[in-house]
């Protein structure tokens, strides 16, 4: 019997074709079908955008028994992490005595999308079904969840596992939870198991739900009898399970490129699956350029999720208000948290009416193993700290920004937000610590004259031997002649060495007007103080140059502006010409040339011993 081996060959091909193509669409096809499946199960509960959404690109999260959101660094925690669904199988093939799981998480980690995901899945898995065992889901948001529960004939209780969504959104809960839980404990005592999900800090009190690792407490019913809660958590996304996402959502390398661009910009929200899927509309805000933008989308977005709750405008004004008490009172504290018990009346002082369990639950809060609140992440804190300040509302403090308030305070210097800065120049300027450079000199930031965009740093001393000996070894060139010691300013440079030491170390010259701007420091007197106090000049500088900031810096932070060296200035002193601008006079110069207003100039290659220079950097 001959083969025909044309025909296997076909056969074969398409056979690979066809199972080609069934790899490729098996992701959504399974997505249709859960969709289909939860549509059926949920009738009004959950709406087609809700099923679409909670099952569009899911992947699935790992558990622990260690509560992660008491911990400012919740992904860098090593608890013992098992992914969620397995654990589950185990919990729901032999629930034991221990019928009862209440699955704790904070906002946005994804609760309600893992019990309808978790169904959809277990309607896949002919291989359960053969053992019998049923899921029943009920949203707790609904009015008729307990006739819902009621319904289910008792003749399948024992093989059915309930779950229970969204305890925190039950309005008898929220009321009274403990009359609540013992409300459901009772219309469920006859089910296989029950699973109850529910936000970590809708509980006033850490001792009605156990913290310690492993604990199962027991909770009194009113009766003779208790019930236990076996408590499990939500983890946060570990960076695989973000990129799975990313991969799993942007197929094409530049969308997916682009993703991942945000995600380093706000890793450890992202670790919330609720914000991650935030990105996909960071990505579209085209007009998104700086972090800062995206903390406000995400926080904007939050606002709205709650809305139903809760008044965005009002979640958002308690949010900025409670950032600045936790930020300015953690010295008093000993902690950047707030006691439960401080909530309300802090909400009372701030003139904002939001009820008790609206401030636990819906707001950017969590509540950490010890009853004390905190915002979801540290830097949550920061952006509405620094956007509060930007308004105008922080009360005034000495308490020094982190270098992250500082990065979103530069930003919103850099965007239009800074059209609308209610505080003025000099106070903008305080909050921003001065950085050291690449060329080991320290910077201090100019900010803008009032109500313009931008800024600046500006060197705080002029440019000393030692750092253009630093250039010098970098680029190969020699060190100019007739330099003083190490601290001393450089002298017999050019405008053109300046230019190029300025490019080296990331910055350029100064404009004639930033110069000028940055020497008065807002003052309007020139010389800004008593010129023996503030410079070296001929009649106190003993014929050399002297070490950098020995006088009196001016309001600003800035020595040296006047007298020690000329100061190179980007601009041609005249419109056409070739001598560039110099300012501020020397070590040689009688007392009248050593003032802000006086201007020199000389050409481009010239150098001099009493001519030095400093560098400003653009904002990043």
């Amino acid at each position: 019997m001959s083969v025909d081996w044309n025909l296997t060959y076909d056969i074969t091909a398409s056979l690979a074709a066809v199972a080609v193509v069934f790899t490729a669409l098996k992701p959504a096809i399974r997505q249709w079908w859960d969709r289909r499946t939860l549509l059926e199960l949920s009738g009004e509960a959950y709406s087609a955008d809700d099923t679409r959404r909670y099952t569009r690109n899911y992947i699935q999260p790992d558990c622990q028994s260690i509560d992660p959101s008491g911990l400012e660094d919740f992904r860098r925690i090593v608890p013992t992490r098992v992914p969620l669904f397995s654990a589950m199988d185990r919990i729901l093939r032999s629930p034991g005595t221990e019928r009862f799981l209440i699955v704790l998480a904070d906002s946005g980690m994804g609760k309600t999308a893992f019990l309808l995901n978790y169904y959809a899945g277990h309607k896949r898995r002919w291989w359960w079904q053969l053992r019998g065992i049923e899921l029943k889901l009920v949203p707790l948001n609904q009015p008729d969840a307990g006739n819902m529960i009621a319904a289910v004939p008792e003749a399948d209780r024992k093989r059915t596992v309930l779950f229970l969504d969204a305890l925190d959104e039950d309005q008898k809960a929220i009321t009274d939870h403990r009359q609540r839980l013992n409300e459901l404990i009772g219309l469920s005592r006859q089910f296989r198991c029950v699973v109850i999900t529910c936000r970590s800090q809708f509980f006033p009190k850490d001792e009605e739900i156990p913290t310690d690792t492993g604990v199962i407490r027991t909770l009194p019913t009113g009766g003779p009898k208790g019930y236990s809660l076996q408590k499990l958590y939500l983890a946060p996304f570990t960076d695989e399970q973000v990129d799975a996402y990313l991969r799993r959502t942007y197929r094409r390398g530049r969308r997916r490129g682009e993703a991942r661009d945000v995600v380093r910009r706000i890793p450890d929200l992202v670790a919330r699956p609720l914000l991650l899927t935030y990105v996909e509309d960071l990505i579209a805000s085209k007009g998104i350029k700086f972090t800062f933008q995206m903390y406000e989308a995400v926080v904007e977005k939050w606002c709205t999720r709650e809305k139903d709750f809760v008044a965005p405008d009002k979640l958002r004004e308690f949010s900025e208000c409670l950032a600045e008490e936790m930020f300015l009172s953690r010295g008093e504290r000993k902690m950047e948290r707030i006691p439960e018990a401080e909530l309300q009346p802090l909400a009372a002082r701030f003139k904002i009416d939001l009820e008790s369990w609206k401030l636990r639950g819906r707001s950017l809060l969590n509540r950490d193993a010890a009853g004390h609140y905190k915002f979801s992440h540290r830097s949550i804190l920061e952006y509405l700290f620094v956007k509060h300040f930007t308004r105008g509302l922080v009360r005034p403090h000495s308490e020094p920004w982190t270098d992250l308030m500082q990065n979103f305070l530069l930003e919103m210097l850099r965007s239009s937000e800074a059209a609308a800065f209610v505080p003025g120049a000099t106070e903008i300027r305080s909050k921003i610590e001065p950085f050291q450079a690449q060329d080991g000199l320290t910077y201090v930031w100019i900010a803008a004259v009032e109500k313009t965009l931008g800024g600046f740093w500006m060197g705080q001393t002029p440019v000393t031997v030692a750092a253009w000996r630093r250039f010098a070894e970098a680029s190969g060139r020699d060190m100019p002649e007739g330099q003083g010691g190490d601290d001393h300013p450089v002298v017999n440079v050019s405008w053109d060495d300046a230019v190029a030491y300025c490019k080296w170390a990331g910055g350029r010259l100064p404009t004639e007007a930033e110069w000028e701007y940055a020497a008065l420091a807002g003052s309007s007197v020139d010389p800004y103080g008593p010129l023996d106090e503030i410079a070296w000049y001929r009649e106190n500088s003993g014929g050399t140059t002297h070490p950098v900031g020995q006088k009196k810096p001016n309001a600003w932070g800035l020595y040296d502006t006047l007298g020690n060296v000329w100061e190179w200035c980007e601009d041609r002193y005249e419109s056409g010409s070739e001598p560039r601008v110099l300012r501020g006079g020397s070590w040689m110069d009688f007392q009248e040339n050593v003032r802000v207003s006086f201007r020199s100039r000389l050409e481009p290659a010239n150098r001099y011993d009493v001519i030095g220079f400093r560098c400003v950097r653009d904002l990043p």
